[in-house]
């Protein structure tokens, strides 16, 4: 509910309304999915188990104002659109090169009819469901009789809206999570679009020589706020929005299973730190509850209708389609025993945060699970590759933001501290401030790449399980030159359970 005062042109915004737009917004990729690519009665079941899960939640959300006038509101959400514009959504200024996978992905989604299953009989299994609003909306374009290239930047364009919501979204959680005051709220949203560790002292370019600094050792990598959003945001807004869900109610185990099933669905490697931190505080939830003789009302809301229905009709369905995938059934989780390195590039890059906010925090438990899932996911490789650290620690990363603000804001003296930060802080921009001018310089000054990442356009007919990654060693976009994309699909799928049980038949 909104409230508007003519006089002072104020909003009195309702908490729990902002957490049902929050809730609704994410669940809208969620039904796409249910519904193009679930056989009936799959998707029927999953559909009514979700609107009885939303029900409940909705009858559970907290009442609580939150002001803020309609200058700020067109403030914030300017700034929004810009932020999304500037990491290439809607395809109107430079793209990363890992957008090259992404727009091939979102045609495929556009083009083919869902699920998507292609001409050699491979799936396209991957993290879709921010792409699918969007696609929604492309192919809508299509069936108009527009061109497929018309349907690729309507769908942009619609996709770019859906994000700049989301950011808008995060924002307005931000500024609830923090309780900033409203002469506070444009330096809380600039410091999260700058907040990075400190890998000016000590990162390095694996790639892109000095305007991408965050790797350490060519293996861990703690990515900035910018760089989350320029690089995966598929993999970033959703999870973001999720883990302040959970930290406004941390020990509200009823919603779980709801909060783990979604956060499953949008990105796999962000859910698992977030498990981290849903594991944690059921434990010590439970450990509290035990020392009180209270273990009824815990396993009450433990297994509650929410619950229930989330594990039994969502979540199997996510793990499985993923679980298709060829590199998760095929790539070996490594553990990295250079305990060392690992603790050089910790120091560096949220050592020294750690470190200031430890007093005023030493007795709340969602310090110890960041802190935890810091120290935990830099030792474990899929494959080759450094993407669990890099995606797992996401949720940790937003919730060390959200502690290092409520320490900079606090009223208590603790100026020694404060002084510590903001030169971290401001040491840490270096970072983002390169990811923006990576953009200006590769796409306006020297113009060396093209500003829409667009090498691959379809994966149909290149996902295989025999395929080797070869990189370009000419160009700056590091593109396979023989196809590897079994990161993004399903091959067999008569023996996959996902395929060959839940999801509906390929048309003919």
């Amino acid at each position: 509910m909104l409230k508007f005062d003519k006089g002072i042109y104020s909003v009195c915004m309702q908490v729990k309304t902002l957490d049902k737009f929050t809730i609704i917004y994410l669940t809208i990729p969620m039904i796409i999915f249910l519904i193009g690519w679930l056989n009936p009665v799959v998707a029927t079941s999953a559909l009514i188990a979700l609107i009885i899960i939303l029900r409940n939640i909705f009858k559970g959300l907290l009442k609580r104002d939150f002001e803020i006038n309609k200058y700020q509101i067109f403030c914030i959400s300017f700034i929004a659109l810009l932020w999304c514009i500037l990491a290439g959504i809607g395809g109107f200024y430079y793209q990363s090169p890992d957008w090259h996978w992404r727009n091939a992905i979102f045609r495929d989604l556009i083009n083919f009819s869902h699920p998507v299953i292609y001409d050699n009989g491979a799936a396209l299994v991957y993290y879709l469901g921010f792409f699918l609003p969007g696609a929604v909306v492309g192919k809508l374009a299509l069936f108009l009789h527009s061109s497929p290239e018309l349907a690729f930047k309507i769908g942009n364009f619609f996709n770019l809206i859906y994000s700049t919501i989301g950011i808008v979204l995060v924002f307005l959680q931000i500024l609830l999570l923090t309780n900033a005051k409203k002469k506070q709220f444009f330096t809380i949203i600039f410091l999260f679009i700058f907040f990075s560790g400190l890998d000016v002292l000590f990162g390095s370019g694996n790639n892109y020589k000095a305007l991408h600094i965050e790797w350490h050792f060519n293996y861990f990598q703690f990515s900035s706020n910018t760089t989350l959003l320029f690089w995966v945001y598929n993999q970033t807004i959703a999870p973001w929005l999720i883990t302040s869900l959970f930290l406004r109610r941390p020990f509200n185990i009823s919603n779980y299973g709801f909060l783990g099933s979604i956060g499953l669905f949008f990105a796999p490697l962000p859910f698992a730190g977030l498990s981290i931190y849903l594991a944690s505080m059921t434990i010590v939830r439970f450990v509290r509850q035990a020392i009180k003789k209270h273990l009824k009302s815990f396993f009450s809301d433990l297994f509650n209708i929410k619950n229930i229905l989330s594990i039994l009709f969502l979540f199997p369905i996510f793990y499985l389609f993923y679980s298709s995938n060829i590199a998760a059934s095929e790539d070996v989780i490594y553990i990295f025993a250079v305990p060392i390195a690992i603790m050089i590039f910790l120091l560096f890059e949220v050592g020294i945060y750690v470190f200031v906010i430890w007093r005023k925090n030493f007795k709340n438990t969602i310090f110890y699970a960041t802190t935890f899932t810091f120290m935990f996911v830099p030792f474990f490789l899929i494959g080759n590759n450094a993407d669990f650290c890099m995606r797992a620690s996401i949720p940790a990363l937003f919730t060390l933001f959200i502690l290092i603000i409520k320490y900079l804001f606090d009223n208590k003296r603790l100026l020694f501290g404060k002084c510590i930060l903001i030169i971290a802080l401001i040491l840490g921009m270096v970072t983002p401030s390169l990811e923006f001018l990576r953009g200006f310089l590769l796409n306006n000054v020297f113009i060396v790449e093209s500003r829409i990442k667009d090498d691959i356009i379809t994966f149909n007919n290149k996902i295989n399980i025999n395929c080797q990654r070869i990189y370009s060693t000419t160009n700056y976009s590091f593109i396979p030159t023989t196809g590897n994309y079994k990161n993004y699909g399903a091959v067999d799928l008569d023996k996959k359970i996902f395929f060959k049980y839940l999801a509906k038949k390929p048309r003919k």
